[in-house]
């Protein structure tokens, strides 16, 4: 089962790298949803800076669009586990491509 994430996890890393038109080392992006509905956060920080930055998806039609599919995919394969769908889901990405995902199985707020 979990092998069929490996492919969205890529596709979702890539996109991330494709929403920043600027150096940066970190990038973070935090997806609350339900079965019907889906919310998007995205920062990333650059190599000289510490602070985050955000970026706004919604002005991003494509790649908002991208990302929330493919995350709709991950939920339904989750939906097909014992722990059933994830209620978060905070995906780390660093510019040398190294990433981690961590999920939240309560109602998001």
């Amino acid at each position: 089962m979990m092998d069929q994430s490996e492919p969205i996890y890529e596709r979702i890393g890539n996109l991330v790298a494709e929403c920043i038109d600027d150096d940066w080392t970190s990038a973070l992006l935090i997806c609350k949803a339900g079965d019907d509905w889906i919310d998007l956060r995205f920062e990333y920080r650059r190599p000289d800076e510490g602070e985050q930055r955000y970026i706004d998806l919604f002005d991003m039609d494509d790649e908002r669009e991208s990302i929330e599919n493919a995350f709709f995919e991950l939920r339904d394969i989750y939906k097909a586990m014992p722990s059933g769908p994830w209620g978060t889901a905070v995906f780390k990405l660093t510019s040398d491509g190294a990433f981690e995902i961590d999920y939240s199985y309560e109602e998001p707020e």
